[in-house]
């Protein structure tokens, strides 16, 4: 290990130490202190969460937003899912939401995070009380596996979210060669 590991290793981190780390692509997370840094999501992650976006987007009530790659403080720590649905009046040029805040969170479930976006995100979601939890599969086909929040823990229930919504899972499939992604 090298003095510039030893010395992330060695410091306790929280989510106010983030602010100051580089734009760079990575993704930055505070977890019990540690610094957690993730690579940037392959296309077919990307071509998912653009496509679910959009979707949500389109069905939003002008009350709700539906932003991408935001950070939601979790006590000293912050997780960015992968979609937050919040409500228009919250300010849009802070460093991250509130968990109250968040009216759904989304994690699309990538190889490298299978066991956060399954067990432990939504623990943490559930202990901040973020209502509504999807987690959406992309291997080998897209599926939605949606949660809400009942009495402290999350129970599977039909995509729902703040608002009503009629999901197309078959849209969000990332196009084949030769289709077009926005067509």
């Amino acid at each position: 290990m090298g003095r510039l590991e030893q010395m992330l290793s060695l410091r306790h981190w929280t989510a106010a130490d983030l602010a100051d780390l580089p734009e760079d692509g990575l993704r930055y997370e505070a977890l019990d202190g540690q610094l957690v840094v993730t690579p940037p999501p392959v296309a077919r992650h990307q071509a998912v969460a653009f496509a679910l976006a959009r979707q949500l987007h389109a069905e939003a009530p002008p009350d709700w937003l539906v932003l991408p790659g935001q950070a939601v403080r979790m006590g000293t720590d912050w997780r960015i899912p992968d979609l937050i649905v919040v409500p228009s009046g919250v300010p849009l040029d802070g460093l991250f939401y509130e968990p109250a805040d968040v009216g759904l969170a989304i994690e699309v479930v990538s190889a490298s995070s299978r066991r956060l976006d399954r067990v432990v995100k939504p623990a943490e979601y559930a202990e901040a009380g973020i209502a509504r939890y999807w987690r959406v599969e992309t291997d080998p086909r897209v599926v939605v596996v949606a949660y809400e929040l009942r009495a402290g823990a999350y129970v599977e229930v039909p995509p729902s979210a703040p608002f009503p919504v009629h999901l197309d899972v078959a849209g969000l499939e990332p196009p084949r060669p030769g289709q077009t992604f926005l067509s």
